[in-house]
């Protein structure tokens, strides 16, 4: 009876704490995420989710706490939560995610694997270069050369081609953006946007129309 009795308050604070985190009641998160922890409830996929919709990127960081001894946190798992918080603008959950994301070393050669994670990373990655956050997307270009990704940089570089962004579209190319890949692309979009210094500097790159 006792156990059964302690599996239920166990089950009630879980519920209570997805709650809080859902309603933004992070003094409540707080107290409780002891609790759940303890009953090893804490760190659920869902919680991460919910803490990166909420705006406040303190409520992340409460929830984060309570997943950090978790091994089965997923790296789709951390590519949503990234994705998810460029395209709802919460460039401050991405600062916080990153140092996690950066660990991540579950990659294999698995082409579903390798083709999910580029795209989630392009999608987190061009947000950035429109909204002009050069700190994230600096780390972001960063983690996808450490995955070996670089098809990813290559595919951002329109998007900051097309936003005007030159500090941006040096940060690429120096990160090893292939410009006869998509260069010449790059190079009309430039000048058809009004931008000759973007164009300029893709034609020192080596872009040209054939």
């Amino acid at each position: 009876m006792g156990t059964v009795s302690i599996m239920a308050n166990v089950h009630h604070q879980a519920q209570w704490y997805r709650l809080a985190i859902r309603s933004g009641n992070i003094a409540c998160v707080r107290f409780l995420l002891p609790l759940v922890s303890s009953g090893g409830v804490a760190g659920h996929d869902e919680d991460l989710i919910a803490a990166v919709k909420h705006s406040d990127p303190a409520m992340l960081t409460v929830v984060l706490e309570g997943m950090k001894d978790v091994d089965s946190m997923s790296t789709c798992i951390l590519l949503t939560a990234v994705h998810m918080a460029a395209v709802l603008g919460h460039f401050e959950h991405i600062a916080i995610l990153l140092p996690w994301l950066s660990r991540v070393d579950d990659i294999d050669d698995d082409d579903q694997i390798v083709r999910e994670v580029e795209a989630m990373l392009t999608a987190a990655l061009v947000e950035p270069l429109v909204n002009r956050q050069m700190k994230i997307a600096t780390v972001l270009t960063q983690i996808l050369l450490q995955l070996d990704l670089p098809s990813a940089i290559d595919d951002a570089l329109s998007p900051a081609v097309r936003s005007g962004n030159l500090p941006m579209v040096e940060l690429l190319l120096n990160a090893g953006a292939i410009v006869r890949r998509n260069g010449n692309e790059a190079l009309r979009m430039a000048e058809q946007c009004g931008h000759p210094a973007i164009a300029a500097l893709l034609t020192q790159w080596g872009a040209g129309f054939n």
